[in-house]
């Protein structure tokens, strides 16, 4: 019974168990893996961490975006991946601080594959006084 089957992935669960995504070529394989395995049409969100544990470790350690063993590059493939469109891209990181650069980093990924992630904080907007 697959009508009600679908599939929720996590960066730091796929890195920690042995699922390689830090280089483009380690991101392609696990990405062709998943896609012959499981299906992309399955996958119906994705939690965007990077991992304090190490590659393999069965570990599972949030960590914040380019902080971690996974490191920024495998969030701009993951980022600007067009099989991921369309699905929920969640952050799920430790440190409520450095979401505002962290979602700028990743909106300049999806906007641009060749953006640097030298993101600037989001300003917000303030609501003006009575």
């Amino acid at each position: 019974e697959t009508s009600r089957t679908r599939w929720q992935q996590d960066a730091c669960h796929l890195f920690a168990a042995g699922y390689d995504i830090h280089t483009a070529d380690a991101y392609e394989a696990t990405m062709t893996e998943f896609g012959r395995t499981v299906g992309f049409h399955f996958l119906k969100a994705m939690h965007l961490n990077d991992c304090k544990s190490e590659f393999g470790s069965r570990v599972d350690r949030h960590q914040s975006l380019g902080k971690g063993t996974i490191g920024v590059g495998a969030f701009k493939l993951l980022a600007s991946d067009r099989r991921l469109e369309g699905i929920p891209l969640i952050l799920e990181t430790p440190d409520s601080a450095l979401w505002p650069a962290e979602i700028a980093m990743l909106r300049g990924f999806a906007k641009n594959p060749d953006y640097t992630g030298a993101a600037a904080p989001i300003r917000r907007k303030r609501n003006p006084e009575p």
